[in-house]
């Protein structure tokens, strides 16, 4: 009988134990849950923008471009000229994109400006609106020729004497002096600070950052899904 006793009495507290364990797994699982909860949401303010499957209104009229300016697609890249993987997007998929698309007046390729790596980085941009002002045929080389020329991301190489020796060698009569003086007065400040607003509004993810006709490139070093956005577009005409 003893130990029968005991048997029960045993049984009675492992129940009891049971019993009180339940409400705390319940709660642990509650926190949990709201704590899952509360990360989501906290990604969602932080990213307005992810996935954003609209298209992205974009001013292409002020912007320099390459090829048919009425194109039915229209490709826009946003940069950094002390960026070194927009460096090997100009020197990879740029040269396929102009190859297969903009030689051919498929496509229209626009550059906007997203100086944020370093001070000089406003600088380059400051120097490719003024070049664009002086001569829109003639920014396509001196962009070029900074990609081309493009120093140390850690070092501050894009400085004003730096870019006029670039800008002379890439292109031809330009006004160097003029250029010079657009240079230090940050004349087209307010151009390049209109381009880096349009990426900042939408989500800055970096750059390069592409769009074709509106629409975000997941990948922008991804060829094929480029191309089959663009043939997606076409056969859209």
């Amino acid at each position: 009988m003893k130990i029968k006793g005991r048997k029960s009495m045993s049984k009675q507290k492992r129940q009891k134990e049971n019993n009180n364990i339940k409400p705390i797994m319940i709660f642990t699982l509650a926190a949990i849950s709201i704590i899952v909860i509360a990360v989501l949401i906290g990604t969602q303010v932080q990213n307005p923008n992810a996935n954003q499957s609209e298209e992205l209104e974009l001013p292409y009229e002020t912007q320099p471009v390459l090829g048919a300016e009425d194109a039915s697609v229209q490709i826009v890249e946003f940069g950094d000229y002390k960026c070194p993987a927009c460096q090997a997007f100009d020197e990879s998929i740029f040269t396929q994109l102009k190859t297969d698309f903009i030689d051919n007046g498929k496509v229209s390729f626009y550059f906007m400006n997203y100086p944020f790596i370093g001070a000089d980085s406003e600088t380059a941009a400051l120097a490719g609106e003024a070049v664009y002002e002086q001569d829109k045929e003639q920014f396509w080389a001196f962009h070029h020729a900074l990609f081309e020329n493009q120093g140390p991301e850690e070092q501050r190489w894009a400085t004003k004497e730096r870019l006029l020796e670039v800008a002379e060698a890439s292109t031809k009569d330009l006004d160097i002096e003029k250029l010079e003086k657009d240079i230090e007065k940050k004349t087209f400040k307010g151009e390049v600070e209109s381009d880096k607003q349009i990426l900042d509004q939408y989500g800055f993810k970096g750059t390069p950052t592409l769009f074709i006709n509106g629409k975000e490139v997941e990948n922008p070093f991804d060829y094929k899904e480029i191309k089959s956005m663009i043939e997606a577009e076409l056969e859209n005409e």
